[in-house]
């Protein structure tokens, strides 16, 4: 099944969450995040010029993330809240809470 805007709620937690950011420069962009160890496992597409998107499927929770620019720079969300990273730098941050407003 495709994507949608959430699972079927009793049997399926999971949630359908769009990444997206403009990095005009790039010719690849992927997400690393808490969700995948912190490998880039999600490849975003061009979906217009310089604008790279993904949905990822995801149970409630909190997540930390970055967007993995041409294999080797890193770049926060800069619409998601920002946290500190264990190397002095930052990560973005996602709440998801559940439908009955628990995590």
């Amino acid at each position: 099944p495709g994507p949608s805007a959430a699972g079927d709620g009793a049997s399926d937690p999971r949630m359908y969450v769009q990444f997206r950011i403009e990095i005009p420069e790039a010719s690849q962009v992927a997400l690393a995040g808490s969700f995948t160890a912190w490998r880039p496992e999600h490849e975003l597409t061009e979906i217009s010029p310089g604008i790279w998107s993904t949905m990822v499927p995801l149970e409630p929770g909190v997540y930390d993330y970055t967007f993995v620019i041409d294999g080797e720079r890193m770049v926060v969300d800069p619409y998601a809240p920002r946290v500190a990273d264990s190397f002095g730098g930052s990560n973005s941050r996602l709440f998801l809470p559940a439908p009955n407003g628990r995590v």
